[in-house]
C-alpha cells in the first residue's frame, strides 16, 4: 500500500514498488505531476549526499535547502551530454513550445468554428486551451530568456551547480575550497563532492572546468551571492520554491523507514 498525500493525475499508471539506490522502496506520488515528484526523489538523494559530504546533519529548516539550492528547478534541467551545451538544448526547447503554440492556436480556431449548439459545447474546452496557451507562452518566454543569457561554450547549469556547492561548503564548512585534479582523479574535497553532485543529478559533463569557473569567480557574481544569500535566509516567501520541494520530499516514504 502507497500512502497518497496527492491525487493521481488521470491516465498516470503508479507501479507498487520502485527500485532505487539498490533498494525496493514504496513508490508514492507526492506531487500533481511525474516531473515534481521526480524532482522532489532528486532533491531527497542529493540532501542526503551532502549530509555525507559535509560531515553534518542537516535540520530543521536547514533540511534540503541546500539541496534544493543546488537543484534549481528554475533552470533548464537538461540531461547534457559530454561536450554539449545548453544553447542547443534551448534552441531545440523553443522550437517545440514554438509548434505547440501554434498547435493550441489551430485547436482553438477550430473548435470556434464549430455549428451550434456544439460550440457552446466546447466552451470549457477552449477555456482550458487559453490557460495551456498562456502556460506555454509563458516557458517560452522563460526560455528565450536564457538562451539571450547563454554562451555557446558552457554549460551554465554545471558552472551555477559548481558555484551553488561552493557557496554550501563556505556556509556550513571551514573546508577551503579549492579546484584541483591528477591523472587519477579529484584531488580537493570540493572537486570530488562537484563530481559526485553532478552524478547525483545527472549532469554528465566534466566537473574540473565549472569547478575552476565557480572557485575563481568574483564574490558578487550574481549566481554565487545569490547562493550565499539563500543559504543564510529563513524560509521565506522568496524562496517559496526551494520550501515547495523541501516540505513533499519529506513525506517521501520509504520502505526500510517505515
Amino acid at each position: 500500500m502507497t500512502d497518497r498525500k496527492f491525487p493521481i493525475p488521470i491516465g498516470f499508471e503508479e507501479p507498487t514498488s520502485w527500485i532505487e539506490d539498490g533498494l525496493i522502496t514504496c513508490r508514492t506520488l507526492h506531487a500533481d505531476n511525474e516531473y515534481d515528484h521526480r524532482n522532489i526523489q532528486i532533491i531527497n538523494r542529493l540532501n542526503n549526499l551532502l549530509e555525507k559530504i559535509l560531515g553534518i546533519e542537516l535540520l530543521f529548516d536547514e533540511r534540503h535547502k541546500a539541496a534544493s539550492l543546488i537543484y534549481d528547478t528554475n533552470l533548464p534541467l537538461f540531461q547534457l551530454e559530454p561536450r554539449e551545451v545548453d544553447s542547443s538544448k534551448l534552441r531545440q526547447t523553443i522550437k517545440g513550445l514554438g509548434a505547440a503554440e501554434m498547435a493550441i492556436l489551430k485547436a482553438q480556431n477550430t473548435l470556434s468554428n464549430l455549428p451550434p449548439p456544439v460550440d457552446k459545447r466546447m466552451l470549457s474546452t477552449k477555456q482550458r486551451l487559453e490557460l495551456e496557451l498562456a502556460d506555454v507562452k509563458h516557458i517560452a518566454k522563460h526560455y528565450r530568456s536564457l538562451l539571450d543569457l547563454q554562451s555557446d561554450r558552457q554549460n551554465t547549469r554545471a558552472i551555477y551547480v559548481a558555484k551553488a556547492l561552493r557557496a554550501t561548503f563556505e556556509h556550513y564548512t571551514d573546508i577551503t575550497v579549492t579546484a584541483s585534479k591528477d591523472c587519477e582523479g579529484p584531488t580537493s574535497h570540493y572537486c570530488d563532492a562537484l563530481m559526485q553532485i553532478f552524478e547525483s543529478i545527472g549532469l554528465k559533463t566534466d566537473y574540473f572546468e565549472p569547478a575552476r569557473a565557480a572557485v575563481s569567480c568574483n564574490l558578487r557574481d550574481p549566481d554565487y551571492s545569490g547562493a550565499v544569500t539563500k543559504l543564510k535566509q529563513k524560509f521565506t516567501d522568496e524562496t517559496e520554491h526551494m520550501m515547495k520541494f523541501c516540505e513533499l520530499s519529506l513525506t517521501y516514504v520509504r520502505t526500510d523507514e517505515t
